[in-house]
């Protein structure tokens, strides 16, 4: 378990991440629901995990990134039963909500677990630790501290948002709330000039 890894789900930014802990040289385990994208990966050096349970055994910080919240904490379900989280650091990456982050922190640890909430501000192609958009982090601050190491590996910004587990989630929500103003406002302002005639 020392100095491992464990990537729960891979789709495209869960197989980047996944790559990246690789490029590393991070002992890296994976899990998914369909076997094709775990082949894939296996074939680039990762070890394979029969169960999402089994992952979360064989690592000491665990990143979750699948489609939903809810789903993430299904997966984890049987590892929750299983005392599988046990002093591990499990590390919610995918979309949350400010309460869904609360919700997933709460169940990891009440398994004794290390519960962090991120937000990763890039694509999956950009994902490495070159990466300079930000990378926001918040939770067990004991937490953080082991998991740095392959959060580095994610993106070289990596933002510290403090022990509030919902920041993460809070601040990616209103930097998109932000994006969307300003793109409507942008969108309106051209429909203006195009009315009334105005060429810029």
């Amino acid at each position: 378990m020392k100095n491992a890894v464990a990537v729960i789900g891979l789709g495209a930014m869960g197989s980047a991440l996944a790559r990246a802990q690789l490029r590393a040289g991070h002992p890296t385990n994976v899990w998914n629901r369909s076997s094709s994208k775990v082949n894939t990966l296996v074939s680039e050096g990762a070890v394979a995990s029969e169960t999402a349970a089994i992952a979360a055994e064989t690592a000491n910080v665990i990143l979750v990134c699948v489609d939903t919240n809810a789903n993430a904490e299904l997966v984890l379900e049987e590892a929750c039963a299983a005392g599988a989280l046990k002093e591990r650091v499990v590390v919610q990456l995918g979309t949350t909500t400010p309460a869904e982050a609360r919700s997933f922190s709460k169940k990891v640890r009440s398994s004794g677990g290390m519960a962090l909430n991120g937000a990763i501000m890039c694509y999956p192609d950009s994902v490495g630790p070159n990466n300079d958009a930000p990378l926001l982090v918040g939770g067990d601050v004991d937490g953080f501290q082991i998991a740095q190491p392959y959060l580095r590996q994610i993106s070289g910004n990596l933002v510290d948002v403090g022990k509030n587990e919902a920041a993460a989630a809070a601040l990616a929500l209103g930097l998109l709330t932000t994006s969307a103003a300003l793109y409507a406002g942008v969108a309106h302002a051209a429909r203006l000039c195009e009315a009334e005639g105005a060429d810029c």
